[in-house]
């Protein structure tokens, strides 16, 4: 590849100088920033006759431009190699460098910004239809072997919503400092396909399907396609008479994340199919780890406002002097710190579409008023501004706390827990559907295999014993850790109890134990007694919180006994 390939032409930016330019205008290009070092001077036909540098308007020898002119030994040639221009940049700190052809004509300049080119010249020897890209209606993002954004299509715009231009060149942590998916491909060097991925910096879903650049078995960098969440789950097609149609491009089922076939998942399930086709406000009920976010983006994508966004507002993690202005918004200078711009709000962002408020039951009672006043009249106030906004927004909240219980002790208003639980919806804890634990490990097993680039590893049946009879406080997302550090603890293709975490793996099997079968035999009575015991006080540990005075306690013995037992069952690190 040449320089003339990657050459910038708008010789503007360059303000060049005629050669019998009057010397005051020299003054007064280089007073008027700080980022020019040199000017171009051409003469007639367009040929360089030579530049002025900054230092040489200090000499004034001679009022005439052309007695200061200096023509620069680091010229480049419009066919000169990529690999000169990198030399004539690593070896000299000009900003620019200008190009010319074979007959010294000035044909454009390339800047020291444009370093990053030569990564991008690697990967486009690799997939030399960027031109193809620009006419695909997905985004195309690809990245170098550093992590940086070398290229970008037309679409990538149209999806998020940036210019391609802010991004070119930057590192994928500062454009998205929450990214995984990209990071995880361009160092494994495993495909990631049709990936739901949420981008916080623009509050937006897509479907990302990342692949390898590969040369050799060396990964050079990324390339990713997606398309936003809302576009490809229902696209508005033009029929020939002009009319639009919305349907779905892509036969997905919305509920497919959540795995099992149990009785209770598949009631509550089906309900929430039910209330999809609904406009009206649900509540969903159910412990941390359960879920309940994917449940409502579930209900969401099913629902006739999924070609609009659902926006999410975790009620506990926002403190309540600044949770109004998330969710109302606020004009310039309505508080101190307030952006200059002033701030739209979550429902207004929302309109036509999702707000899904999880955790809350964490709403002040002041909080509490104002989400009832929005939900009644539909309209809001931002702050600082006596201005109305009717707002039309479906409303899906979610708590794992019991808001009845705090409406009697007076911390939920009555009012507002029935305006939000309309459509109840009970997510049931991992506990009480055992029967899903084997579909949800096979899941996780295949999920991150691939991600820590493992071949196909299975699970014993004594280890799933224990996973069945472990109670789960933290529900399929404590179940999904304890299967990441499985895969990592094991060394064959078999995970055994001992590459479980310890607290799952002291945990007798109630088979084992003769719980759910006849007796068998293999064990004394008392080691059966150890393993009840054992379980008794890695149980109680759990409950507390790990708070050995509470746990003893529990169990009604002493504190000299409750930690001999500590020691002899390994409790005690």
């Amino acid at each position: 590849m040449l320089v003339k390939d990657v050459m910038i032409k708008d010789l503007s930016l360059l303000t060049p100088l005629a050669l019998d330019e009057d010397f005051t205008r020299v003054r007064s290009i280089f007073r008027s920033t700080r980022f020019i070092s040199w000017i171009p001077v051409i003469g007639e036909g367009n040929f360089l006759a030579g530049i002025i540098k900054r230092d040489c308007v200090s000499v004034r020898l001679n009022p005439e431009l052309k007695t200061v002119i200096q023509v620069p030994e680091y010229l480049l040639r419009g066919d000169d190699s990529i690999e000169k221009l990198l030399e004539v940049l690593t070896q000299n700190r000009e900003d620019n460098l200008l190009v010319t052809n074979h007959e010294f004509k000035l044909i454009g300049f390339v800047s020291r910004r444009q370093t990053w080119v030569q990564k991008f010249i690697e990967v486009r020897e690799l997939i030399p239809y960027d031109n193809v890209f620009d006419a695909l209606y997905d985004a195309i993002l690809i990245l170098d072997r550093d992590g940086r954004v070398i290229y970008g299509n037309n679409s990538y715009t149209r999806v998020v919503g940036v210019s391609i231009g802010k991004i070119l060149g930057k590192h994928i942590k500062q454009i998205e400092p929450s990214d995984q998916i990209l990071t995880q491909v361009l160092r494994t060097g495993i495909p990631s396909v049709n990936t739901l991925v949420h981008i916080n910096s623009l509050n937006i879903d897509i479907f990302a399907t990342v692949t390898p650049i590969l040369k050799g078995g060396e990964i050079f960098g990324v390339i990713s396609s997606f398309r936003n969440y809302y576009e490809r789950t229902h696209l508005n097609t033009v029929l020939p008479n002009g009319e639009e149609h919305s349907s779905v491009e892509y036969p997905l089922n919305f509920f497919d994340g959540l795995i099992g076939r149990g009785r209770a998942l598949k009631n509550m399930l089906t309900l929430a199919e039910k209330a999809s086709k609904t406009d009206l406000p649900i509540l969903i009920i159910g412990e941390s780890g359960v879920g309940k976010e994917i449940v409502a983006k579930s209900i969401h994508g099913a629902s006739g406002r999924s070609g609009r966004p659902m926006l999410s507002v975790n009620c506990a993690a926002i403190p309540d002097t600044l949770l109004e202005s998330e969710l109302f918004g606020y004009m310039e200078g309505s508080f101190t710190g307030a952006r200059k711009e002033g701030r739209v709000g979550k429902f207004q962002m929302a309109d036509r579409g999702t707000l899904f408020l999880d955790e809350v039951g964490e709403m002040s009672a002041a909080m509490q008023a104002k989400l009832l006043r929005v939900i009644q009249d539909l309209e809001i106030h931002p702050l600082g501004t006596n201005k109305i906004i009717k707002v039309n927004v479906r409303l899906i909240c979610a708590t794992n706390k019991e808001l009845e219980n705090l409406i009697k002790i007076g911390q939920f208003r009555s009012d507002l827990y029935y305006r939000l639980n309309v459509i109840p919806i009970h997510v049931p804890p991992l506990r009480k559907r055992r029967e899903d634990i084997p579909l949800l490990v096979e899941h996780f097993l295949e999920k991150h295999c691939r991600t820590q680039k493992k071949q196909t590893v299975t699970i014993s049946n004594r280890s799933m014993d224990l996973l069945m009879d472990y109670d789960w406080p933290g529900n399929v997302r404590e179940l999904e850790n304890a299967i990441e550090y499985a895969l990592v603890n094991v060394e064959s293709n078999v995970i055994l109890p001992e590459h479980l975490p310890s607290h799952i793996s002291y945990l007798p099997s109630k088979k084992i134990l003769g719980f759910d079968s006849p007796y068998e035999g293999g064990e004394t009575l008392s080691e059966c007694l150890e393993s009840v015991e054992r379980k008794a006080i890695q149980r109680s540990l759990l409950s507390t919180q790990n708070n050995k005075s509470q746990a003893m306690k529990i169990l009604g013995i002493s504190r000299r006994t409750f930690y001999s037992k500590l020691k002899k069952y390994g409790f005690d690190h």
